[in-house]
């Protein structure tokens, strides 16, 4: 008789593990979108920024070009200029940097003695001479085309200080033709009060076209520093005023 309960019992099965969801790859750093983003923003301001540098360095250069090709066109102008003075300044005197040129040597002997109340051994004939000299350097100077040399060269507020050394220069050479006239009709007056105001107005002329001298060739040389034409000004440095 069979046990009632007995017999083959029926095992259980073994619980399964959960079932695992699946995991995501990880993205790669350098391939994350945020990534990739910001290195193209990195990179287009970079590329930028190179561009701007490259173009303000050839902009840089350019300039740098051009204006050392001025400065080489203003030497040229102004040291045709300067051997205009000179050869002007050899007609009737001499001229010995860095101080002003000498010249009138024969008005000076001449007012000299006359003050003194000697004869002098300079002549009406002399004087007339060199009035005629000092008449011819000025016409010939004032013929220069001085203006028309500077013109867009880029001298600036400076080209009014070249003119001006011009102007000088031709207004002391007619104030120096005046006075010889002066002295030379000095010499041949014998009205002594004439001749002795005859003189006293040669010798102010003479100062005046001294200091008009002196002017014109403080501008010149200041001018010919500025350019590098000379390498050691025999002025005191003070810059002409530049072009804003």
């Amino acid at each position: 008789m069979a046990i009632k309960g007995k017999g083959k019992t029926k095992s259980r099965g073994v619980a399964k593990a959960p079932r695992r969801e699946p995991v995501p790859v990880p993205v790669p750093f350098a391939k994350r979108r945020w990534v990739q983003v910001t290195a193209a923003f990195i990179l287009g301001l970079g590329v930028f920024l190179f561009a701007i540098w490259v173009t303000n360095g050839l902009r840089t250069n350019r300039e740098a070009k051009l204006a050392a090709e001025q400065r080489t066109q203003q030497q040229l102008v102004l040291q045709a200029w300067q051997a205009e003075v000179e050869a002007q300044v050899g007609k009737v005197g001499t001229l010995a940097e860095p101080q002003p040129p000498q010249v009138g040597a024969q008005i000076r002997q001449a007012i000299k003695d006359l003050q003194g109340g000697s004869e002098t051994s300079v002549t009406s004939e002399n004087l007339t001479s060199v009035a005629d000299t000092f008449q011819k350097a000025a016409d010939d100077m004032e013929k220069y085309d001085l203006a028309g040399q500077i013109r867009d060269k880029g001298f600036g507020l400076a080209a009014d200080a070249i003119a001006t050394s011009k102007i000088e220069f031709v207004q002391s050479f007619r104030a120096f033709h005046a006075a010889a006239v002066l002295v030379g009709l000095a010499i041949d007056t014998k009205d002594q009060d004439l001749q002795k105001a005859l003189v006293k107005s040669a010798s102010e002329v003479l100062a005046t076209a001294d200091a008009t001298l002196g002017d014109a060739h403080r501008k010149l040389q200041l001018s010919l520093s500025n350019a590098g034409v000379v390498q050691t000004p025999s002025v005191p440095q003070q810059p002409l005023p530049q072009q804003p």
